[in-house]
């Protein structure tokens, strides 16, 4: 997650020509939370507002764009209680209708969503079926946009009759509501007459939702105030602000004394000082994201499969749970997290399928000598790898480089800004990388079905989803396949996602190492009872209650 700092232009990477660099698909957990504003949050975090008054909560990144088009994960979270979608995922994990009365999944390749009448806009217009068809085209035909990661699956979206918005898919994938869920719907109107100002702190946005927009800094916040002609349940929060955190002792003060109300996305490294305090409650639940170590397949010597299989063996991940998360997390063996793994497959399928892979995966030092002797490269070689303001990834790669050298590969690890980092990231001089992935959706398998093995993301560079530079024809098959798939078909599902886990085991393709905690810091007279680290793409404030 890349919260505010800049992207840079130059290195573009696409499915379907889509021109996003590979951090903002890989939807990163949240290793830069504790950046952003300078010391002295105190006195300008809010206004101490009397229980129930607001809610304004620390999160890890905001928006470039209060559009839906430039924003990762949490920054989110301001746009969809605001830009409202067509359906949404309540606090289950269900997708329930919204600003669509009804939805039909027709088949395989057709979704029909009946539009809710009498739905205003905040300038007081009615939405229609040509607002919300224009909003989920804008995403299908904008090659900038993230969602486009997934918009590219429609063939067309069109409007249908009085009511009805009709969308074609070009290939099956049976979790498209869920992208449907987390793509905003705004006023084709406003969107025309502003053009690319759209979403910008100066021409905010128009949408329906219980909270309007009211404010926006790029590195800083977003407030938002409510509706009160909103169609649905009237909001019971006045205010609503996201702010970027500045540090961990100065965020955790800032929510005992009450400037703030909760820090949605707190790092592992942080939570201690939180807990240390009181008046805060902090909540710890499994996460699905997984820091993975990548090989750009494209360069030498990762195109050597033994040379692959010794840094897969190279790597102790329990030191690195301990000297990364300080405990906080546990051991990953593939780019799918267990806790993925067990929400798609039955209990003893996957502990099966864990103990057939441990072999190919565990650490061991003397198969990784073996491994590089067989390999082109038997004397080993020097390697580098670049990365940003990572606390948690920068001691994970310092702790395997020292692993690395033990079988005389020596790995130089370059700390560079956020915008050098994805100018760089998968080069031929730093081909090895690590980053955090994590579903996007409320698909557990959304990362992988979206674009680690996908041949679409394949690029020269590597700075593309397909960090691994690697797919085959079977491979492609596989992933259609399971995209295919409703997720109720648990049988059928489980089977071709081991079939993944297996073969991107066998290859060394994405090499699993941690996976943290997701941790909630709240104000103790609030409750978050379904907090999980996908609360941004729910109507999460009306899940947050007082006392």
């Amino acid at each position: 997650m890349v919260g505010q700092f800049n992207r840079p232009q130059g290195v573009r990477t696409a499915l379907k020509q889509t021109n996003l660099t590979r951090r903002e698909f890989t939807a990163r957990g949240g290793a830069l939370a504790l950046a952003g504003l300078v010391p002295g949050v105190l006195s300008a975090c809010g206004s101490g507002s009397k229980v129930g008054d607001s809610l304004e909560m620390f999160v890890s990144e905001l928006p470039l764009q209060l559009t839906g088009q430039r924003q990762l994960i949490s920054g989110a979270g301001s746009i969809l209680i605001a830009l409202e979608p067509l359906v949404t995922v309540d606090d289950k994990g269900t997708i329930v209708p919204n600003l669509a009365q009804s939805f039909e999944v027709v088949d395989r390749h057709t979704l029909v969503f009946h539009v809710r009448q009498g739905v205003r806009f905040w300038d007081g217009t009615l939405l229609t079926p040509d607002d919300v068809a224009f909003s989920l085209d804008m995403h299908r035909t904008d090659s900038s946009s993230i969602l486009q990661r997934w918009w590219y699956l429609a063939e067309s979206v069109k409007r249908q009759g009085e009511d009805r918005v009709v969308v074609k898919l070009t290939q099956p994938y049976a979790g498209f509501l869920y992208v449907v869920a987390q793509t905003p719907i705004v006023q084709m109107a406003y969107a025309k007459r502003h053009g690319q100002s759209v979403g910008t702190p100066a021409t905010l946005n128009m949408g329906t939702g219980a909270w309007r927009f009211k404010s926006f800094n790029p590195d800083h916040s977003v407030e938002l105030v409510a509706n009160d002609k909103y169609w649905g349940e009237k909001p019971q929060y006045r205010r609503i602000i996201t702010r970027m955190a500045a540090d961990a002792s100065t965020a955790a003060l800032a929510i005992k004394t009450g400037e703030m109300t909760g820090n949605l996305m707190v790092p592992v490294a942080a939570a201690a000082t939180y807990e240390k305090l009181g008046g805060v409650h902090v909540d710890r639940r499994k996460s699905l994201e997984v820091c993975v170590i990548t090989m750009n397949t494209g360069y030498a010597p990762w195109n050597d499969l033994h040379v692959r299989r010794a840094v897969q063996h190279a790597v102790n991940r329990e030191a690195c749970v301990q000297g990364a998360l300080g405990g906080h997390g546990q051991s990953e063996l593939s780019i799918v997290s267990e806790q993925a793994l067990r929400a798609v497959m039955p209990t003893d399928q996957v502990d099966a399928l864990l103990r057939e892979i441990t072999p190919q995966i565990a650490f061991d030092l003397d198969r990784a000598k073996a491994e590089l002797a067989k390999s082109a490269f038997p004397k080993g070689f020097d390697v580098g790898t670049v990365i940003d303001n990572e606390p948690e990834i920068i001691t994970t790669l310092q702790l395997i480089a020292a692993d690395l050298r033990k079988i005389g590969i020596n790995l130089t690890i370059k700390q560079a800004p956020s915008s050098v980092y994805e100018n760089q990231y998968g080069s031929r001089q730093y081909s090895l990388g690590s980053y955090t992935v994590h579903p996007d959706t409320g698909d557990p398998l959304a990362n992988v079905i979206g674009s680690a093995f996908d041949k679409a993301g394949v690029t020269k560079t590597g700075n593309g989803p397909n960090s691994a530079n690697y797919t085959t024809p079977q491979l492609q098959r596989l992933l259609e396949r399971l995209r295919a798939t409703p997720p109720e078909d648990r049988a059928k599902r489980g089977e071709l996602c081991a079939e993944l886990v297996r073969f991107n085991a066998s290859q060394a393709l994405y090499i699993g190492v941690w996976s943290p905690q997701a941790i909630l810091a709240i104000d103790d007279r609030y409750r978050y009872p379904s907090y999980t680290e996908l609360w941004w793409q729910t109507r999460w404030p009306t899940y947050i209650t007082k006392g």
